[in-house]
């Protein structure tokens, strides 16, 4: 599994395009999440607030498998409305908690301390990423051993 995921590393070096690789990220996270069980789901649906030029990026994974269910992207106007992964940009406003049932992705510097679960930022050209395992694994999610020991942090 880390394998793939640390496969694009070479990538995240790279400063050329950072939306690019932030949404390649956000799509490796999802395929490595343990996601709860949803027997009648066939899409696992990633909404984005703030943070459109990743949604362009992530429209060449829409329909890919995560977990065998199918990606849908969407902007809604407000935040949780029926999305299992929430990606909040730069810019976006987060409040805790996040909605039941959705694990959240931030691209801002304090998306921890304001209360999410994954948190992406640049750090002398290179695209790291922090979890706060806690929340996490108290709305229902998991993150792979392999994954964790690619995170920058993990705040237990």
């Amino acid at each position: 599994m880390a394998l793939v995921l640390w496969n694009a590393a070479p990538a995240l070096a790279a400063p050329q395009n950072p939306d690019r690789l932030q949404a390649a990220m956000i799509y490796n996270i999802a395929k490595f999440v343990r996601w709860p069980p949803s027997p009648d789901a066939v899409e696992l649906r990633l909404c984005l607030h703030g943070a459109a030029p990743v949604a362009r990026q992530l429209q060449a994974v829409v329909g890919r498998s995560v977990s065998g269910r199918a990606l849908a992207v969407a902007q809604p106007d407000r935040p949780g409305a029926g999305c299992e992964l929430l990606v909040y940009g730069e810019q976006a406003q987060f409040s805790a908690p996040a909605p039941a049932g959705a694990l959240t992705v931030g691209m801002s510097a304090d998306f921890l301390e304001s209360g999410g679960m994954i948190a992406l930022s640049v750090v002398r050209n290179k695209l790291v990423f922090d979890v706060h395992l806690t929340r996490l694994r108290a709305a229902g999610f998991d993150l792979s051993a392999e994954v964790l020991a690619l995170a920058r942090s993990v705040h237990r």
